[in-house]
């Protein structure tokens, strides 16, 4: 099979979505953090409130002041009424800030909450002044104002090629990549997400491969992802990772890949599968305290382990010729029913969405949680663009060495009785991203996980308490 090595230099892009709640008082109210934190609190006159003549709001207000505090600090950006949204003809080229009202927060009286959305420019994943203006933009924002991430915020990463599709063989791969790799990539998030109702289910959970249900094609039988660079070998199926398949399949005891693979020694390795959401007392509590309900898993459409497709036979299903055929194939696997967003979102090259007008015909990762921390923001970046990267450009034996540790490393876990042989750390430094695997080791992994993705308090609000301080993302979180 020809090598994706031509895709080389195209220039990977990808653009940030940070969600979070901006807390504000208007001008008569006292500051329930007065001598407790010196950040800005934004406060709004009343003043023209609720006039006719006046539509903005009090979030428009909030949206405008972050606008042109950033501006005035040398960052490029969109007004309110561009959205800075972009389309794929003409990529976002400026930052924007402005309402989303998906995200909201109830708690921490007397604060006023304002839901809002920081987008980035596309911005190219090979250049480091890219992470570099990210990890800027947000300091500026975290160490000058009073915010907040709660169990609502999100923290999304778009990615593709500029003005270009991406190639049909790069989807598929990241088809069959992310298929893999979605527990092992879990560990890096809080297990709440996958309970995060229409904005994350998983792919591995909730899918029609997941599900085992048959998607009929009517949209796709004449439909190709097409207009991508060099498209023209797509339909040549990948023998040798077929071959490796059914071997595997023969022999789900066996490991060949994991047995040859030379990794670094390490005290501890972590799970290659995700966490159960419904076992996790982080997530019990905050579930309690958003619902003031018991998670159970009635309240979620979720399967169970004896009925949802494992992960070795929904591989060769996404391997099979007539995806190889048509890559829209695969994306509409893995889609949601519903059609809610998974968290590794193809739906831009769905066959209902390729052509709409305005499309940004990216890749969305979806899993992270809402967050402030400017290095954890540059690193997961970092991971999603390389990804793409790697599905776009790898040799076909390099790609498939990878995929098939990944996928060995989840079979094998459950084979010897939860005994980790190859994790993300491994998969991480397997795509080059050795400084990204440090962080993600040494600042998530090792540490207290719970208290990186929330940083900020959970508590309800007592009797006579008040709210200071504690309830924002503190200034010393993250670099």
């Amino acid at each position: 099979m020809d090598s994706s090595s031509s895709y080389a230099g195209l220039g990977v892009t990808f653009g940030i979505e940070l969600e979070m709640v901006v807390p504000y008082l208007y001008s008569e109210q006292p500051d329930p953090a007065e001598g407790m934190d010196t950040r800005q609190v934004i406060r709004l006159s009343r003043k023209g409130m609720g006039l006719k003549s006046n539509s903005s709001t009090p979030v428009d207000r909030v949206g405008n002041i972050l606008r042109e505090f950033l501006r005035s600090h040398g960052v490029s950006m969109y007004d309110d009424d561009l959205q800075g949204i972009g389309t794929q003809a003409s990529p976002p080229t400026a930052w924007f800030i402005g309402e989303d009202y998906t995200v909201g927060e109830s708690l921490f009286a007397p604060y006023k909450w304002a839901g809002m959305e920081l987008r980035s420019p596309a911005l190219l994943a090979d250049d480091p002044n890219s992470f570099a203006e990210i990890k800027r933009v947000v300091s500026l924002l975290k160490t000058s104002f009073r915010l907040r991430v709660n169990e609502t915020t999100g923290f999304h990463v778009h990615v593709g090629l500029g003005t270009q599709r991406l190639p049909p063989l790069a989807v598929l791969r990241l088809t069959q990549f992310l298929w893999c790799a979605d527990g092992t990539l879990s560990q890096m998030h809080p297990p709440d997400r996958m309970l995060a109702g229409a904005f994350c289910p998983s792919i591995r959970q909730d899918s029609y491969l997941a599900r085992r249900e048959q998607r009929y094609w009517p949209e796709t039988e004449d439909f190709t992802l097409g207009d991508g660079p060099d498209i023209t070998f797509t339909n040549q199926v990948s023998e040798a990772l077929i071959d490796r398949l059914l071997v595997l399949r023969e022999n789900p005891t066996s490991f060949p890949a994991l047995d040859s693979w030379s990794g670094p020694s390490r005290l501890r390795r972590f799970p290659p599968i995700r966490p159960d959401a419904y076992k996790d007392e982080g997530t019990q509590r905050r579930y309690r305290i958003i619902t003031g309900r018991e998670l159970t898993r009635r309240r979620f459409r979720r399967l169970d382990e004896l009925t949802r497709m494992p992960v070795l036979d929904g591989l060769l299903v996404l391997s099979g010729p007539e995806l190889y055929a048509n890559a829209a194939r695969a994306v509409a696997k893995l889609s949601i029913d519903t059609g809610e967003r998974a968290n590794y979102n193809f739906k831009a090259y769905g066959a209902r969405d390729i052509d709409v007008a305005g499309r940004r015909m990216t890749v969305e990762f979806r899993e992270a949680a809402g967050s402030l921390d400017p290095a954890w923001v540059a690193v997961w970046a970092k991971i999603a663009s390389r990804i793409v990267e790697f599905c776009l450009e790898a040799e076909e034996d390099e790609f498939s060495d990878v995929l098939m540790r990944v996928l060995q490393a989840e079979l094998a876990f459950e084979a010897n009785g939860g005994v980790s042989r190859y994790d993300v750390v491994d998969l991480l430094t397997d795509l080059s991203l050795e400084d990204e695997a440090i962080f993600v080791e040494e600042s998530i992994l090792m540490e207290d996980k719970y208290l990186f993705w929330f940083p900020c308090a959970l508590g309800k609000n007592q009797k006579d308490d008040h709210p200071g301080a504690t309830v924002m993302v503190p200034t010393e979180y993250g670099n």
